[in-house]
C-alpha cells in the first residue's frame, strides 16, 4: 500500500485491537502476551507517525479475551479473562477494579457507566459507579442460543446486541425489557454456524433507511458477511459480502468495519497474503485491494486479522500477525491508484 504506516508493537500475531472514540489512540494485545499496549496515531508531517507509549502487564497467565477503551474516560480501559473483568488506569499503570463473573467471559462491551460482560451462560451487567465486585443484573442465555461470541452497545444507552456460538442475534431494548432475537440459521438456511461479529449501520439500531446490521456468520463450509434489515418482518438478507475460507477465518479471526457513505465493507483477506479488500456496499462485490508491506522479511506476507476505523477521526488502523500495526485514512483507501 503507498504511503503505508506501520509500527511493530508486539513480536507475536495481534490478538485484539481497540480504536479510542477520538480515534487518535489504540490498545492491542497478542498471543502469549500478557501486556496490553498503548499506541497513538499521529498527525501527519509529525516524525512518529505512529509512537508506542506504554505497556502495561496484566497479572494473569490466562489470554486476555478483549479489550476496550473506557468511553467515558479514554484514560481508563477494560480487559478480560477468565470469570475477570478489570478496569484499569493507563497514566498509572493501576488495576482501579475487578468484577467477577460466575462463568468464562468471552467478550466486553461499554456505555457510559455500564459494561456488559459476554459469558458462557449469560451476559453479566456492571455499573462500574457502583464498586461492585458483583453483577448488578444477570441476563440468562437460551441453551439452544449457545455462548454469547460478541457483544456490541454502540447504539445508542438503551440497546445491546449479541452474537451467540450457535447462530442467534440477541437485541436486547432495556427500556422495555424485551429481547428480540433473530435466527440467523433460519435466515441463512444452515444448521450450523455461529456469529461472530456485528455492526450496526451508523450507530443506529432501527432505521427506516438503511438496513441495521451487519453480520458475520462462521459456517462449516464459509464465513460471510451479510447486510441485514431488522425492521422487516422476515429480517430480509439485503447483501451478501464475502465468502472466505472457514480455515483461514478460524485461524486469524478477520474482522471488519463498515467504511464511507456507501458503507463499504474493507476486511482482511484471511490468508497470509498482507491484503485487505474492499467490498462494494451496494453490490457486495470487490471494488479494490491492497497489500501492506511487511519489514520483518520481504519474502513474507502478513496476515491482516484486526481492523478498527474512526470516521469522526478519518482515520484507521489494521493490526497483523507479526504483530504491526498500520495507520491508514479513508481517502488512501479511495485512490484508485494505491
Amino acid at each position: 500500500m503507498r504511503n503505508d504506516i506501520s509500527q511493530k508493537v508486539h513480536n507475536s500475531t495481534i490478538t485484539h485491537l481497540t480504536q479510542s472514540n477520538a480515534g487518535n489512540f489504540v490498545l492491542t494485545s497478542a498471543v502469549g502476551d500478557y501486556n496490553v499496549c498503548l499506541s497513538s496515531l499521529n498527525d501527519e508531517g509529525e516524525t512518529h507517525p505512529i509512537t508506542v507509549l506504554l505497556s502495561i502487564p496484566i497479572e494473569t497467565i490466562f489470554h486476555i479475551n478483549d479489550i476496550i477503551f473506557d468511553n467515558t474516560n479514554e484514560g481508563d480501559f477494560f480487559c478480560c479473562y477468565q470469570c475477570t473483568v478489570q478496569h484499569w488506569n493507563l497514566e498509572h499503570k493501576t488495576m482501579l477494579q475487578g468484577m467477577n463473573s460466575a462463568d468464562p467471559v468471552n467478550c466486553i462491551s461499554g456505555k457510559e457507566n455500564i459494561i456488559y460482560a459476554g459469558c458462557s451462560k449469560s451476559i453479566n451487567v456492571f455499573d462500574i459507579r457502583m464498586q461492585n465486585r458483583n453483577a448488578a443484573l444477570i441476563l440468562p442465555i437460551d441453551n439452544k442460543a449457545g455462548e454469547i461470541t460478541y457483544l456490541s452497545s454502540e447504539s445508542n444507552r438503551y440497546n445491546l446486541i449479541a452474537g451467540t456460538s450457535r447462530g442467534f442475534v440477541n437485541c436486547y431494548d432495556f427500556r422495555n425489557e424485551k429481547m428480540l432475537q433473530i435466527d440467523m440459521g433460519y435466515i441463512l438456511g444452515e444448521d450450523s454456524l455461529s456469529v461472530d461479529q456485528i455492526s450496526i449501520n451508523q450507530n443506529k439500531f432501527d432505521t427506516s433507511q438503511d438496513p441495521g446490521l451487519f453480520i458475520m456468520t462462521n459456517e462449516p463450509e464459509c464465513t460471510r458477511i451479510i447486510q441485514l434489515d431488522v425492521e422487516t418482518a422476515g429480517r430480509e438478507v439485503v447483501n451478501e459480502y464475502r465468502r472466505m475460507s472457514t480455515e483461514n477465518h478460524e485461524r486469524y479471526k478477520t474482522e471488519f468495519v463498515t467504511v464511507g457513505t456507501d458503507h463499504d465493507i474493507l476486511i482482511g483477506s484471511g490468508s497470509d497474503d498482507g491484503r485487505i479488500l474492499l467490498l462494494s456496499g451496494k453490490s457486495g462485490l470487490l471494488k479494490r485491494e491492497y497489500v501492506t508491506s511487511n519489514k520483518t522479511d520481504s519474502k513474507k506476507k502478513s496476515v491482516i486479522n484486526h481492523i478498527s476505523y474512526r470516521r469522526d477521526f478519518d482515520k484507521g488502523v489494521f493490526a497483523d500477525s507479526y504483530g504491526y500495526i498500520h495507520r491508514f485514512d479513508f481517502g488512501m483507501l479511495s485512490d484508485a491508484s494505491i
